[in-house]
Formats: C-alpha cells, sequence, structure tokens
C-alpha cells in the first residue's frame, strides 16, 4: 500500500472515530460496553492532546519557541552536521544502527505487547495502564509525524538535494521527500517518555532515553535523515508521551478526590461522601 494510499486511509478512520466517538458519547453510560469505553478514552485524550498547546502557560510557551529555534539553527548547520556523520561512519556504526533500528512498527508491538503481557501475567493494572498509554502515544505520534512529513516534504539527505529542498504538499510525494521529522526518533521518544513518567527510576529513565536516542543517532548514521530531523522527531515524541501520561493521572486524580454531597429526601436529610 503506498503512503498515500495509508495517509488516506488514517484520515477517514480518524472521521469516522470521531463520529464514533461523538455517537457514544451522546448515549448514556448505562449501554457502554469495552469498546465504547476505549472509544471514549482514545477520544477525550486525543482532544486534550490537541488542545492543550492552547492552554500553555508562560513557561511551556517560552520552551517551545527555545525548541523552534534550536530547531531553526540545526537546520542552518544540517548540510556540515550530515558531512561529519559521513566521516564518522564505519562499519560498527552501520551495525550498531541495524541493531537499534527495527522497522519502525516492529519495535512498539514489542514494547507495548511486552507491558500488556507482564500485567496480565502478574496481575499488575499499572503494566497495562503502561501498555494503554504507549499505545495511545505511538498512534498520536505518527499520525502527527505523517501530517508534517507531507506538508513540509522535505527532501532525504541520501537524494543529495541538499538541506533546502522541500516539496510541500506534494501528492503523491516523491520517495525522497519524507525526511522531517524523523518517525523514527518521535516514535522511540514516545514510548521512552511514556515508561519514563509511569516509573519514577532514574536508572529506567536512563535506559529509556538512551535507547531512544540511540535509534535517532542511527537514522542520522544511516543518511535517511538530517539532525533537525531527528531533534524536532525527539522533541515531539517526548511532548505526546508525556502529555498523554499527564492526562491520565490527572483523570486518576479528579476520581480519587473526596467530595462531598448533600442529600435531601422527604423526611430525611444527609452527607454522602464519594471517594
Amino acid at each position: 500500500m503506498s503512503r498515500v494510499k495509508i495517509v488516506v486511509l488514517s484520515v477517514f478512520l480518524i472521521i469516522c472515530l470521531i463520529f464514533v466517538a461523538g455517537r457514544v458519547l451522546a448515549s448514556g453510560a448505562d449501554s457502554d460496553n469495552i469498546l465504547d469505553r476505549t472509544v471514549k478514552h482514545f477520544y477525550y485524550d486525543g482532544k486534550n492532546l490537541f488542545l492543550s498547546p492552547f492552554h500553555w502557560d508562560k513557561k511551556e510557551r517560552l520552551e517551545f519557541l527555545l525548541i523552534a529555534s534550536v530547531t531553526a539553527g540545526l537546520f542552518l548547520a544540517d548540510e556540515e552536521l550530515q558531512k561529519v556523520a559521513r566521516r564518522n561512519r564505519s562499519r560498527f556504526s552501520n551495525d550498531l544502527a541495524k541493531l537499534v533500528t527495527p522497522p519502525e512498527t516492529v519495535y512498539p508491538r514489542f514494547v507495548i505487547g511486552g507491558f500488556y503481557l507482564g500485567g496480565l501475567i502478574f496481575k499488575r493494572k499499572k503494566e497495562k495502564d503502561t501498555a494503554l498509554y504507549l499505545l495511545e502515544s505511538v498512534m498520536f505520534t505518527q499520525g502527527i509525524t505523517q501530517v508534517i512529513k507531507h506538508t513540509v516534504g522535505r527532501a532525504r539527505p541520501f537524494a543529495d538535494k541538499g538541506a533546502y529542498h522541500f516539496e510541500a504538499l506534494k501528492f503523491p510525494p516523491s520517495s525522497y521527500s519524507q525526511s522531517f521529522p524523523s518517525g523514527h526518533a518521535a516514535t522511540a521518544f514516545s514510548l521512552a517518555s511514556v515508561i519514563a513518567e509511569q516509573y519514577d527510576n532514574r536508572l529506567i529513565d536512563w535506559a529509556a532515553y538512551s535507547l531512544a536516542f540511540l535509534a535517532a543517532w542511527a537514522r542520522v548514521n544511516d543518511n535517511v535523515h538530517f539532525t533537525s530531523d531527528v531533534f524536532f522527531g525527539g522533541v515531539l515524541g517526548t511532548w505526546v508521551g508525556k502529555t498523554i501520561v499527564r492526562l491520565n493521572k490527572n483523570k486518576d486524580a479528579e476520581s480519587n478526590k473526596l467530595s462531598v454531597q448533600p442529600t435531601i429526601g422527604i423526611n430525611s436529610i444527609g452527607v454522602s461522601f464519594n471517594f
């Protein structure tokens, strides 16, 4: 299946999901089944994820400007950085790159499946929740990445067209015009950020982000992405992963809050406590 067909199909499925979610939300909760609840979960998280930039505070807006500035700076240095990567490429670096960059859809399957299987075997809700957040993060990250790729249409380094050749909004896209941002880097960092947010352990954080960094480095080593591609992809994936986990932690915190409500009956007055 061509990339254009994949994008068209993805957009169609997203529209269907929104339509179905609207119908589910309009229906009563009494008739919900597990699929209804899953649709609601993805709908609410997706909506809040895409609306979150409108609610950024001053610090978050400054961070975005800093990231945009660094990305622009790397754009200007991409050709020189590409030359450095080519000079330092070796048989060892190529073998390492193959090891840390399996196909873009294979690695997430193993990670997500591993967490969910661990949750089933050891009957741990946290691992099952982590698997769900990983799935959400990867889906949203790859969706955003594909939209940007097809919108920008930046040529890959191996095309030898330079760092500033763009074929924006070209359909069907050229085989070499899908460079910005790096899908592998975005996916790797989305997985790493979810795991790091879920487990408050420096060793786990270090391991997760180190593997993600290696995956991003490998794309530059293999001459399929510029440095700015993997930097922005890594930031994008990290933002999506962290946001997904925090949205769900906020939901859990809200549901666990103690609420006190007065109850008034015909012959009685009382107070109900909801935990």
